[in-house]
Order: structure tokens, then C-alpha cells, then sequence
């Protein structure tokens, strides 16, 4: 009975994580189904068999840099499905991985039953912060965000300034994602 629920709640898991993956989200779903949003820095990674579930999963811990919702500074540590134990891997490919000293905003999924998390919407939900030239800083997900704000249905006057400076490559400026981040947090999660 054990073994079926743990199927049952993998199986409901991968659906739900392949809905995501299909589905565009904009920066107010993002801000909306996350249960955790941050800036941060990763000190480190770990994968092996989950002892509570027995699946394969990575460990990341991460220097929290700013908390925008429901984080504390320091450190956070979260459980994601996929990784490596005995011989064995499993890396879903919609999933993003991560590398020591990445720093990225994460929009995180709260713990399921089980205690896994990730980013809203696979790679929708993670922007690596990445220095592109001498003096620009800039955010960026697989994604390339196509749709990060499209279809938008509060804060509207907040997203007009923010199309003008969303590169064609996906890529925006990090002070005003993090500034139009704290401003989604606040209309949605109060």
C-alpha cells in the first residue's frame, strides 16, 4: 500500500511537472504559485536516494542574497526530483540543474508531501543572474521568457516599463526584474 501511494504522488508529481513545462507562465503565475522566492547563491549540491520516498533527488543549498517571499536570509536547502545513487541517474530534462557559486532567482514551489521542490514551471521559474560584458547585469532562464508578461491581470502599469527592456535574447536588466519582483509580491502574496 506504501509503495502505491509513493507511485500515486510520482505519478501526480510528473504530471503536474509536465503541465508546467507545456504551459507559458507569466510573472504573475510565477509570483502566484510559488511558495518561496529568492535571490541566492549556490554554496552546494548533493544527489542520492531519498531516504524518506527512495527516489533519486538533488540536495541544493543556497546563500539566500534577498528573500522576496517566503524565505529568511542565510541558507535554504531544498529537495528536487532527479539525480543519482547506486549506479543509477535520472535528470529530467525539463528540470534545471544547478552549479556551485550560480547565482539565480528561484521561484520555488512550496514542499510537496514528500518534501520535494522546484522552480514554477521547470525552467520557467529559475533566472540565472549572469554578468554580460564589464557592466551589465542581467537575468535569463532556459526559457528565453516569452511569455513573462503576457496576459498579465494585476499590476499592469508596473509590466508597461518592463517589455522595453526585455531583450529579444530573453535577457533583462537585474535591478528592474528584481524591482518588478518586489512589486508582484506585494500585489499578490500580502
Amino acid at each position: 500500500m506504501k509503495r502505491f501511494l509513493l507511485l500515486l504522488v510520482v505519478l501526480l508529481w510528473t504530471h503536474t511537472a509536465t503541465a508546467q513545462r507545456t504551459i507559458p507562465l507569466n510573472i504573475e503565475q510565477l509570483v502566484r504559485d510559488a511558495g518561496t522566492i529568492i535571490d541566492g547563491t549556490v554554496t552546494g549540491t548533493r544527489t542520492g536516494k531519498d531516504p524518506e520516498s527512495g527516489l533519486l533527488v538533488t540536495w541544493v543549498t543556497m546563500n539566500v542574497n534577498e528573500s522576496f517571499h517566503g524565505a529568511v536570509n542565510g541558507t535554504i536547502t531544498f529537495k528536487q526530483y532527479g539525480g543519482e545513487a547506486d549506479g543509477l541517474a535520472n535528470y529530467p530534462k525539463h528540470l534545471p540543474r544547478y552549479a556551485q557559486g550560480e547565482r539565480s532567482i528561484l521561484f520555488l514551489t512550496a514542499p510537496s508531501s514528500i518534501g520535494m521542490q522546484s522552480p514554477v514551471g521547470m525552467q520557467q521559474g529559475k533566472f540565472m543572474i549572469v554578468q554580460e560584458g564589464t557592466a551589465k547585469t542581467v537575468v535569463r532562464n532556459l526559457t528565453k521568457n516569452p511569455s513573462l508578461f503576457t496576459g498579465l491581470t494585476v499590476g499592469k502599469s508596473l509590466a508597461k516599463r518592463a517589455p522595453a527592456s526585455l531583450e529579444e535574447d530573453g535577457t533583462m536588466d537585474v535591478e528592474e526584474f528584481t524591482s518588478l519582483v518586489r512589486s508582484y509580491v506585494q500585489l499578490i502574496k500580502r
